[in-house]
């Protein structure tokens, strides 16, 4: 059977939105596909928005006032990224399902991981390539990302991904047109202004690193270059990531010593919420990010915006994404790790400029000029009339009360 013309015309202007790779703890793609959400729900468009989640983000999304035009629909926590590679590996199936039932319209993917392999009609958002330039540390993902998602993209419509430095190197692994991909900077998360610190005096004595625990992040070359100088300083170092098996990984592969890890001055907290991190970050007095290589980078600026400190790799998209506002050193050099940390601890003059550079650099990375770009993008695929995307003044839709499609 054919689509009528009002059918036609109702399936042009509505967009199938997978946001299924939130999960109750927020990664960096979580984040993203949240505060789109958050963001989309501000603004006014003729487009409507049929919206994937899975029922684990459940609170994160209970204060978001969802507009008419949005309706969720949620399916099986056992879809969260909480879930690791099942969670993965269910997500990616979905997708596909999701492209079958929908194929006439539009879809929008918010990560590489969820690529509907059938659908043409497609927006996919590409974070990195991780598993491409590190194989060792990816094997399994690696065969996906050189075969499978090689394949899918020579379908999709546009390919959205934060960073000039990303573009470049997915044209140069997938080939595709320069302007299938468009670059569009992620925003910064908002922080609480309460217990901000006044001055540097009342920063506490906290060399900081938060994200991921993981072999490209290289905590490993900051705990070695902690211990160069941890005889010249009174800091703590704090690891704030979700898990220590890497670490353990780390020590039993020789790259690491246990009795560094046991050393008093360093600890990992486990999963800190954003309340708590954002609050480590604002009593830090320097942020360490030596990571071997980003897309883009949420955790420096989040530092930024919290008034600390950061230094950063001069690799990947960091130096595009951190501007003349961090410090920049090689990662894989542990001694010219703890040169910048001692030179950044023992110069307050310098720290109060990163501090005041940061605040400025931070204000390039907004979520609204974020979401506005999306839905250019959208509207521009669908051939929808552009609405001036100022907040929408409607009124509140009750999570509870938006109609849940079936479990899936």
């Amino acid at each position: 059977m054919g689509v009528s013309m009002q059918e036609n015309s109702k399936i042009k202007y509505t967009v199938i939105f997978n946001a299924t790779n939130i999960g109750k703890r927020l990664n960096g793609i979580g984040i993203y596909s949240l505060n789109l959400l958050k963001y989309f729900s501000k603004l006014q468009t003729h487009i409507q928005f049929k919206v994937y989640v899975n029922r684990n983000c459940r609170p994160h999304l209970r204060d978001i006032n969802f507009p008419e035009n949005i309706t969720l629909h949620w399916v099986s926590p056992r879809l969260s990224p909480d879930y690791k590679f099942s969670g993965h590996l269910l997500r990616l199936l979905y997708s596909n399902l999701l492209s079958l039932k929908y194929r006439h319209h539009l879809i929008f993917n918010t990560s590489q991981l969820e690529i509907s392999f059938f659908a043409s009609r497609q927006i996919i958002t590409i974070h990195d390539i991780i598993p491409l330039l590190f194989k060792k540390y990816h094997k399994k993902q690696y065969y996906f990302f050189k075969y499978f998602l090689s394949g899918a993209l020579k379908r999709v419509q546009a390919v959205i991904t934060p960073s000039q430095h990303s573009k470049a190197l997915i044209l140069k692994y997938y080939r595709l047109e320069a302007d299938k991909v468009q670059v569009v900077p992620c925003g910064v998360r908002e922080v609480e202004e309460v217990n901000h610190p006044s001055s540097l005096s009342e920063k506490e004595k906290i060399i900081l690193y938060a994200g991921r625990i993981s072999p490209t992040k290289n905590i490993s070359g900051l705990v070695k270059a902690f211990e160069l100088i941890k005889d010249k300083i009174a800091h703590q170092l704090v690891i704030a990531g979700e898990s220590r098996d890497f670490l353990e990984k780390e020590i039993k592969s020789g790259h690491l010593s246990r009795s560094s890890l046991q050393e008093d001055r360093i600890s990992v907290t486990g999963y800190l919420d954003d309340q708590k991190l954002q609050q480590l970050m604002r009593r830090a007095e320097v942020f360490v990010y030596p990571s071997l290589y980003e897309g883009f980078g949420f955790p420096p600026l989040e530092a930024m915006r919290c008034g600390c400190p950061v230094i950063v790799s001069s690799s990947s998209s960091l130096p595009e994404v951190c501007g003349e506002a961090a410090y920049y050193v090689k990662p894989n050099n542990p001694q010219e790790i703890a040169a910048a940390l001692s030179h950044v601890l023992t110069n307050r003059d310098l720290r109060e400029q990163m501090i005041q550079q940061g605040f400025s650099q931070v204000q390039n990375y907004r979520w609204d000029i974020s979401t506005a770009r999306h839905l250019k993008l959208f509207e521009k695929m669908m051939g929808a009339k552009p609405v001036t995307t100022r907040p929408a003044q409607l009124p509140q839709v009750l999570l509870e009360s938006i109609h849940p499609s079936p479990s899936f």
